[in-house]
Order: structure tokens, then C-alpha cells, then sequence
């Protein structure tokens, strides 16, 4: 029996990887492969990090870190110290799955009555300060590197606070995300993201000196800093001042937890995501569903098979919205779902 795993939400997932060249020019496009692995990540910045991680003699879960650290200052519109996700990862020595859940708990003053009517300005609560979650990423970098980790825990931050300190161009994509958000931002983060009142150009030089100190404080004195220390009470009074129900205590009680994956045999593979606290599982039950396609002579990406696809995607989310809890409250019915 084969395995594959499967993340369906950020932060990301490695498995064992570094470098190849292809130095092939020719038209034909080829996989790229390599004995010792490989680094993949959404920014090409953040994968040259994760390669000089490796060089160094770093590992697969050291290169997550420092990718991690990079991708939080070259997209600062995605997930970051300030977030949170759902990281599998395969332990080769056990040859076992784990899960590790850094989504954060919801804060423990939350009122769940300023998402809905008739609360005044319930759409905008779940947007703005109101809807902020605990963030669980830093402590979820330290579990990982703390338990399979060679290097260093602030050698992979080396990187990303450069990066930070003396910026980067910015691209297409994120000029479009700065021109649609800047009227939105605080004056401060106006400062950097904008140059003479406007947002920051394709090629011009985005620089976070503030994110690049706060970087530079968890790779000295760790995670502690951020729940416990100087960066968790400044997290508390700016949450306290703009309204948000996220307390320094929720940022002391966070902890990142490893759990039990959950899986599904589909085509003679074992394929595995991540369990509850996640939301993952509609995903194993879409290939469940589908599975049951396999007897009928189907054309694939015929309008038969689409219809077929569509209507199962939407039984599956269904069941997230109908199903999806607190594993250790409300837990999902995952045995009788799969």
C-alpha cells in the first residue's frame, strides 16, 4: 500500500527534499528531479532560503522554518507570525504520519453574537479586530524544530529578517494587493507600504524594519516572547485598543499540538490529512465519494463526470458545515463520515 499526504490549508507541506539543477534548454519541459530532494514554496525568495538551509546542513523540517519566517515578509498578505495553519509532516524514522495543529484557539472572551444580526456592523466584526484568532504559527516552528530540527533555531531566521531589513521588489501581484487595501491600512503601515501617499508600485522596494525586529526577538529569545513576553504585550494593548477580543492571556495558553492524522484508502493509496480541529476531512470524503465513480465508464473531465464532481463537492462541504467542531467539545463523526 502506498502513502500520499495531503494538506488542503496552509502553512505548507514538505516531505524530504533539496536541490537539482535542470540545465536542459530545449523546448520539451521535463520533471525536475534529485537524489537528496527538494525545496518548493510560493515565492521563489522563500525556496532560496529553505536551499540555503539545507546547504548549511539543515534538514527538511529546518528548511520549513526558515521558509515559514521568509514567506511571512514576501507575502505579508498570506500567513505569518500572526497566523495560523496545519502542518502534516512524515516522520521517516517511525515511518508515521503526524499532524501538527498550530490553527490557535479562538479567544476565550469571543461573543459570537457580533458575527450575526441584528448586531450593528456584524459583517465588518467578521473582518476586522473582532475576528482575530490566537495565532499559533511560532510556536508550531519551535515544536517542529525542537523535535526533528538540526540546526539551530535562530539560524533560520537569518534570511527573513535580511529580506525584512533591506526589502524586496514588489511584484505584479502584490501591487494589485496593496492598491486594493491601502485606504483600509492604519497610518503606520501606510509608511511602508505606501510611498507618497500611495501604495508601492511594481519594482519598488517594500522594507519592514518593525517585522524584521520582531523576527530578529523570536529568533533570539524564542516563542516565549511572542505568547509570554515583549511582543505578546504589545499584541495585547494594540488588540485592547482597536476593540479585538484576543488577550495576552490567550497568547500565554497557546500551545501547539501534535495529533493522530486521519486517512482514506483510495486507488490502492493510503492518503492522509489533517484531523480535527481541521477542516480538512471534506476533502477525504470528496475522494470516497468518487471513488464509487471508478464502476462507471466515465470520460474524464466529460460533462457527466463534472456533474458528478460539482455534486459531490457540495455534499462534501455540507458535511464541513454541518459536521466540522472542536475535537475536544463537539468532535467531528469522522468514523462514520469516511
Amino acid at each position: 500500500m502506498k502513502t500520499f499526504i495531503v494538506n488542503f490549508r496552509f502553512i505548507f507541506l514538505i516531505i524530504i527534499f533539496v536541490c537539482c539543477n535542470n540545465n536542459d534548454t530545449s523546448q520539451t519541459i521535463k520533471p525536475v528531479t534529485g537524489k537528496l530532494g527538494m525545496v518548493s514554496s510560493a515565492h521563489p525568495m522563500a525556496t532560496e532560503a529553505g536551499l540555503m538551509i539545507l546547504k548549511k546542513g539543515g534538514n527538511a523540517f529546518d528548511a520549513a522554518v526558515a521558509i515559514a519566517a521568509t514567506l511571512n515578509v514576501v507575502e505579508p498578505m498570506m500567513s505569518g507570525m500572526g497566523g495560523y495553519g496545519t502542518i502534516l509532516v512524515y516522520d521517516a524514522a517511525k515511518m508515521k504520519v503526524r499532524y501538527l495543529d498550530s490553527s490557535g484557539k479562538i479567544p476565550k472572551n469571543v461573543n459570537s453574537d457580533v458575527y450575526r444580526t441584528p448586531t450593528p456592523g456584524f459583517m465588518d466584526n467578521r473582518r476586522g479586530p473582532k475576528a482575530i484568532s490566537t495565532p499559533g504559527n511560532v510556536n508550531a516552528w519551535e515544536a517542529m524544530s525542537k523535535e526533528y530540527g538540526k540546526l539551530k533555531w535562530k539560524d533560520l531566521f537569518t534570511r527573513a529578517i535580511k529580506i525584512a531589513n533591506e526589502g524586496f521588489p514588489v511584484s505584479r501581484g502584490m501591487e494589485r494587493m496593496l492598491s486594493g487595501s491601502y485606504e483600509s491600512f492604519p497610518a503606520h503601515a501606510k509608511q511602508f507600504y505606501g510611498k507618497n501617499d500611495r501604495p508601492l508600485a511594481e519594482g519598488e522596494l517594500l522594507v519592514q524594519k518593525d517585522l524584521a525586529k520582531s523576527l530578529s526577538m523570536v529568533a533570539e529569545k524564542g516563542s516565549s516572547i511572542f505568547y509570554e513576553g515583549e511582543l505578546a504585550e504589545m499584541i495585547h494593548l494594540e488588540m485592547q485598543k482597536q476593540g479585538s477580543f484576543l488577550h495576552i492571556d490567550d497568547l500565554i495558553g497557546d500551545i501547539a499540538e501534535w495529533w493522530d492524522p486521519i486517512k482514506i484508502n483510495f486507488r490502492n493509496f493510503q492518503v492522509y490529512t489533517s484531523s480535527p480541529p481541521s477542516t480538512a476531512f471534506p476533502s477525504l470524503l470528496r475522494l470516497g465519494m468518487m471513488s464509487i465513480l471508478d464502476s462507471l465508464p466515465l470520460e474524464h473531465n466529460s460533462a457527466e463526470y463534472l456533474h458528478y464532481f460539482a455534486e459531490i463537492s457540495k455534499q462534501a462541504f455540507w458535511c464541513r458545515l454541518k459536521y466540522a467542531g472542536d475535537p475536544d467539545i463537539n468532535p467531528p463523526p469522522i468514523d462514520m463520515l469516511l
